[in-house]
């Protein structure tokens, strides 16, 4: 059975003589090997039924007691427990922010390996039984991968796609001291977008890491502000 999965034994005895007294039954288990056994609570019919396991039960023996009239007690042979993991799921995209235009691969990989995947987009079943999906603009949302293991259990793991957050920008201006002076600057704030922002000043031929321009004259200037989507944001400050 995979951890949270239940299970039921089912004991057989041979035909009891009418004359004897009905029989009676109490399941055991033993977590060291079947060195030392304890009676489990209610379980006092001939089949044992456990709802849900953990893996600390992996490896654990179970048998059954019974006794009918004055024969002495029997105890079955016991069965030993098994109990699987269910599989680990990663998924990985190389970006989770899309751009009309754009695309991504979402790439998943499961532990123990997967027998079968399937996927669901915002809960609905979609097409494709390998460990990929192919998204575009079309496709935001969460995306879910169900992955049967070798063991027969089931896992599952989410990823969610969507548009990058719009761009918020400000600005701070120190005005050059005269009309000439390049001693003037001008710091950009930008929030939103996604990933590692870069800032250009003439229009985007060129981008820089620094949210500052330093040595300016007085002027107009035009400051655009790029993720790493390539998504664009601009604001106009005077110096």
């Amino acid at each position: 059975t995979c951890v949270g999965g239940g299970f039921t034994i089912t004991a057989t005895h041979d035909a009891i003589p009418a004359t004897n007294a009905a029989p009676i039954y109490q399941w055991q288990q033993s977590a060291d090997g079947g060195v030392n056994w304890t009676s489990i609570a209610n379980a006092t019919t001939p089949v044992l039924t456990v709802s849900s396991t953990t893996q600390a039960m992996n490896g654990m023996r179970y048998r059954i007691l019974s006794q009918s009239g004055s024969c002495a007690i029997a105890a079955s042979g016991s069965t030993t427990l098994v109990v699987n993991a269910r599989p680990s799921i990663t998924l990985a995209s190389p970006t989770v922010n899309l751009t009309p235009g754009k695309t991504t691969t979402i790439t998943g990989s499961s532990s123990p390996a997967a027998a079968t995947w399937s996927w669901s987009l915002n809960g609905a079943t979609i097409g494709g039984t390998g460990n990929t999906q192919v998204v575009n603009i079309d496709g935001l949302g969460n995306y879910q991968a169900t992955v049967r293991d070798v063991n027969g259990c089931i896992g599952t793991q989410t990823v969610t796609l969507t548009q990058p957050s719009p761009f918020t920008i400000t600005n701070t201006v120190v005005n050059a001291s005269c009309h000439f002076a390049n001693n003037g600057s001008l710091a950009v704030f930008a929030a939103g977008g996604s990933g590692t922002l870069a800032y250009s000043i003439d229009n985007g031929m060129t981008f820089q890491s620094s949210n500052t321009f330093s040595n300016l004259t007085a002027g107009a200037y035009n400051i655009i502000v790029r993720d790493a989507a390539s998504c664009t944001g601009e604001i106009s400050a005077l110096v």
